[in-house]
């Protein structure tokens, strides 16, 4: 019997008075009452005791003998805190996560049955311990992801089934721990960025302990499936690369973003995923991020360059706000955009979100940065990008004929681009309404393009005197670039 439970026990009768219930009398003869005592099976910290044999002492007065009676308890033992981990594991022998630890917590003295089973075909293929005699409290066991002839597994999803039974018999406690099974490591991609419009491609490598039949799913950021790279491939085992060229199952170039893939293996009829890093990333490293700003006047189409590093790939977000922490943001200038690792270049205009140039005072850039999923891959190279440099001249112009002036009657607006693409221009007063539409969706060569402006509406009228903004953006296969803004004034 154990003494600490039993003196815990005579505390829980003798000190804690509200625990006893007494009821009415049973029975009465002459001056002696009959009462009944409850126990709970608790002991005063509210814990049930484990399953053994208690005496319960009665004291009634000191002029009458102290009492006792034995107490059997022969509890439905309890499995909590069941776990298995890692989950799940690749026995490969490359020492990472080769093994996988089951652990439980029990609340009795017990009898364990611990087997392994093949949830595919519900095949018994270990059995780590059987009617084994184990304490209360915590306990661990370790698969090697062998069977009971010490031959590799398949990959694939295994259920451990832990049994436990009270020493003293009765009835038995079961539940079952799902544990993953993988005969896959090594997965790696040569380059997290390549641009599939100038041939790159992307490998994807891995290697197989046993023989499988492997299926590679590519998604984009939104969780679309945009191309089946491989359907049920027998592979043996070995060291595999795959290769994605960056097109979707129609064979068009995907847009630029980032893009995961997902591995399941077929070995057992049933596909298993093998590799899945969906719920991975997201670390916030924005604090290793540096940036760098220079002078900016919108009035005169000087914009601020911004300037950032980072050390690792990440989803980028910029914004223009009046002060550090407070209010909402002037301008958004990049959301949730996918970075390699690098130095990168964006450009404010100085402008808020309505187009409006912004009053002058200090303004503050918040930038942060979170990690994508493991084993992303960014598409680059097909969202188009207008250059920094935006100039309009003349800056101020009259388009009117005057013939006692040599001043030009056309602004032109010069821009680059980075790669052909097809532009369109607008032209909105300072009012936010639209005047004229320039050009639209015009194919226009990557260098130094030009275009020009005679001051009319698109009514063929003329403008009235004042400030005028030109937005500017490009567009390739779907993928559009940044607006850009600049300023034009005009008088007569």
């Amino acid at each position: 019997m154990d003494e600490t439970i039993s003196e815990l026990i005579r505390e829980h009768f003798e000190r804690e008075s509200p625990a006893v219930e007494p009821k009415a009398p049973a029975e009465k003869t002459g001056f002696v009452n009959n009462y009944e005592i409850i126990w709970d099976g608790r002991d005063s910290r509210g814990s049930y005791v484990k399953n053994d044999i208690y005496i319960a002492y009665f004291d009634a007065g000191s002029k009458l003998k102290r009492q006792s009676r034995t107490i059997t308890v022969n509890k439905y033992p309890l499995l909590t805190n069941f776990l298995a981990s890692p989950n799940p594991f690749s026995p490969n022998g490359d020492l990472m996560d080769d093994l996988t630890v089951i652990s439980f917590d029990t609340s009795d003295d017990s009898l364990l049955t611990l087997k392994i089973y093949n949830d595919f075909n519900q095949e018994l293929v270990r059995t780590l311990g059987e009617n084994t005699p184990i304490e209360y409290g915590h306990q661990s066991f370790t698969w090697d992801g062998l069977d009971d002839l010490g031959q590799a597994l398949n990959e694939g999803r295994y259920t451990a089934r832990i049994s436990i039974q009270s020493i003293f018999g009765g009835e038995i406690n079961t539940v079952n721990l799902n544990i993953y099974l993988r005969q896959i490591s090594n997965i790696n991609i040569c380059e997290n960025s390549f641009d599939p419009s100038r041939g790159e491609s992307c490998l994807i490598s891995y290697t197989l302990s046993t023989d499988a039949i492997i299926s590679i799913n590519m998604y984009d950021s939104q969780d679309n499936l945009v191309r089946q790279l491989m359907n049920e491939v027998p592979r043996s085992p070995g060291s595999y690369q795959e290769i994605w060229n960056g097109r979707d199952d129609a064979g068009q170039i995907v847009p630029d973003g980032y893009y995961y893939f997902v591995i399941t293996d077929s070995i057992q009829g049933e596909p298993i995923v093998v590799f899945d890093p969906r719920g991975t990333g997201g670390q916030d490293i924005s604090h290793s991020i540096s940036l760098l700003t220079t002078p900016f006047d919108a009035s005169k189409n000087i914009p601020c360059i911004l300037t950032y590093n980072m050390s690792q790939s990440a989803k980028i977000n910029l914004k223009v706000r009046e002060s550090r922490y407070d209010g909402p943001a002037v301008k958004v200038i990049e959301y949730e955009v996918p970075r390699p690792q690098g130095q990168y270049t964006s450009v404010w205009d100085g402008r808020n979100e309505l187009g409006e140039i912004v009053p002058y005072r200090n303004y503050t850039f918040a930038i942060w940065g979170y990690t994508l999923p493991d084993k992303a891959i960014i598409v680059v190279g097909q969202m188009p990008v207008i250059d920094n440099s935006i100039t309009v001249d003349p800056l101020k112009f009259s388009p009117e004929n005057n013939p006692y002036s040599n001043s030009p009657r056309l602004a032109t607006i010069t821009y680059g681009l980075l790669r052909a693409c097809k532009v369109t221009m607008n032209i909105y007063d300072s009012n936010n309404n639209l005047v004229r539409n320039l050009i639209t969706s015009a194919s226009r060569n990557a260098g130094t393009n030009s275009e020009l402006w005679d001051g009319k509406t698109s009514g063929g009228v003329f403008v009235q005197e004042g400030e005028y903004r030109i937005d500017i953006q490009a567009e390739n296969n779907g993928n559009y670039s940044l607006v850009r803004s600049a300023t034009v004034f005009i008088h007569y």
